[in-house]
């Protein structure tokens, strides 16, 4: 099993729309840029996804179906409240280690969440890993549901997926 996990991109900044909820703050216009100019890095790194899993929160939604679509046109987006700022990240790790060992799952969090989430997986004590707003990480857990051999296979900020969008294009 693989599990990537990812950081929803910019959003609107919650003190200049103190009238919108937390959950409620769409990302912004450079967020969607940013994102989308590291479509193609994801699409090389990415290349199957099984499973795709959002934080409820706009922001995520919002990046979640943006990957989506770059990555599988059928694959649809399930909300787990277990990925937001509030959620449960025991129970979200245990739902993880029970799905199919085969599958590849991507999930759309927040900070600090995706970096504890990471240290659960990797059986560190504290977070060793932090996520910028676009980032991901790929984390292999080969005897799931046991996670002791999970093995950190990349780490990647959105200044390196953008990067990889020219390395494509010149692969052309």
């Amino acid at each position: 099993m693989r599990i990537f996990l990812i950081r929803h991109g910019i959003a609107r900044d919650k003190e200049l729309l103190p009238a919108i909820p937390d959950d409620e703050r769409p990302l912004t216009d450079e967020g969607r840029k940013r994102l989308k100019a590291c479509l193609p890095g994801f699409k090389l790194l990415i290349p199957q996804l099984d499973v795709m899993l959002s934080s409820p929160l706009l922001r995520a939604k919002q990046t979640a179906n943006l990957i989506t679509r770059a990555l599988s046109k059928t694959l649809s987006i399930q909300i787990d409240s277990n990925l937001a700022p509030d959620g449960c990240l025991n129970s979200l790790r245990r739902s993880l280690l029970s799905l199919p060992s085969a599958s590849d799952i991507a999930l759309v969090g927040h900070e600090p969440c995706l970096s504890e989430l990471a240290a659960i997986l990797l059986g560190s004590e504290r977070s060793v890993l932090s996520f910028k707003k676009g980032g991901a990480c790929c984390i292999d857990v080969p005897n799931a549901p046991h996670s002791e051999n999970a093995a950190l296979l990349w780490h990647a900020p959105p200044k390196l997926l953008r990067a990889l969008q020219a390395t494509s294009k010149e692969n052309d």
